[in-house]
């Protein structure tokens, strides 16, 4: 005679919180047994034991003392409901702990938060040129010596002026006219503290500029598991 199984795939025993017990015995035999003319969107109705606990204090000492007692509750679920309770209750089920993926979203954390803490230490009180903004050199002949001067160029006129006035001539008449902001700031010969700070917040400035576009990477890549999660 073949032995009886469930016909949602239950374990029978643990469901009833009997060991050993027969298919057949199981409160929900003939619902599992019907299930397959369902969709797997219908609902049926199970039975589920389970144990319930509570303490109570006894009178004549003063600590706690467990007892147990099984109680059956009935539970409303869909055949999709009820196969995933099966397989969580029958298949090894993992977590985000047990496949690793808590451990990587905590350690991406504390690597965000360090590498921000580097950042700010890198950065402080250090000048960053804007994009786009360069040191160039460039020679002044001076009869017949040629000197090798550099400076912090940009585009257009960003800079502030060390003079607020400069003088110009405009129809053979020279006037003063008002400098609000100019394009280069001087930085002397190659061994000036001006051209060696600015040549070094150059290459601060693009180490910053490569940071952001690896982070931008990285914020696309995160976004792309959100949107695999909800796909």
């Amino acid at each position: 005679m073949p032995k009886k199984k469930c016909g949602l795939g239950f374990d029978c025993a643990s469901m009833m919180i009997q060991p050993g017990i027969d298919p057949s015995d199981c409160l929900n035999y003939q619902t599992c047994g019907s299930a397959y003319e369902l969709t797997p969107d219908e609902q049926l109705e199970l039975i589920r034991v389970r144990e319930r606990r509570w303490e109570e204090l006894q009178q004549a000492r003063a600590e706690a003392q467990q007892e147990q007692q099984r109680i059956q509750e009935r539970i409303l679920i869909s055949r999709k409901q009820a196969a995933r309770m099966m397989l969580i209750s029958r298949g090894c089920p993992q977590s985000l702990d047990s496949l690793g993926i808590t451990y990587l979203i905590t350690n991406l954390t504390e690597q965000l938060s360090q590498l921000s803490q580097q950042l700010a230490e890198a950065t402080q009180d250090q000048y960053i040129p804007p994009r786009g903004v360069e040191v160039h050199q460039y020679n002044v002949k001076r009869g017949r010596k040629i000197f090798e001067y550099n400076k912090l160029t940009a585009s257009e006129a960003i800079f502030k002026p060390i003079e607020k006035t400069r003088e110009v001539t405009r129809n053979g008449i020279r006037v003063m006219i008002n400098v609000e902001a100019v394009r280069m700031i001087h930085l002397s010969r190659d061994d000036d503290a001006r051209n060696i700070v600015a040549r070094e917040s150059i290459k601060l400035r693009n180490k910053l500029l490569k940071v952001e576009t690896l982070l931008k990477n990285a914020q696309q890549l995160i976004e792309e598991v959100g949107n695999l999660i909800e796909s």
